[in-house]
């Protein structure tokens, strides 16, 4: 059996591939092992004030708990162009983090915002 850079597990020429069961789940098992490495997600919508420099927190759940502290990144989506926005985690446990959102630029109103994140462990 070879392995793939993220860890799942194939079978080459050289292998032995009967019966296809065994070497199907043991697939099935490394793909399994590699996703639940990572987890991402949106989290509900929000506002955020117009003011440059307004900031507010968002909490995000992972769908399930890790085996240890992720690492986690994201972005802020918006429907209204013309506003940026920053995105900082904190708090960060197995279970879920605290996103703080700041407007770095841009007045307009746009009520809709989400963060979007990805969180893994190496």
């Amino acid at each position: 059996m070879a392995t793939t850079t993220r860890g799942i597990y194939y079978p080459t020429s050289s292998n032995n591939i009967a019966p296809l069961e065994s070497h199907f789940s043991l697939l099935a098992g490394s793909v399994d092992q590699a996703m639940a490495k990572s987890k991402s997600g949106t989290t509900a919508e929000f506002s955020l004030g117009t003011t440059v420099g307004t900031a507010t927190t968002v909490t995000v759940t992972f769908p399930a708990a890790f085996a240890s502290i992720p690492t986690i990144t994201g972005t802020v989506q918006t429907l209204v162009s013309g506003s940026a926005y920053v995105v900082n985690f904190f708090n960060v446990t197995a279970s879920g983090a605290t996103a703080k959102v700041t407007r770095v630029f841009g007045t307009s109103n746009d009520g809709n915002l989400k963060v979007n994140w990805n969180a893994k462990v190496e």
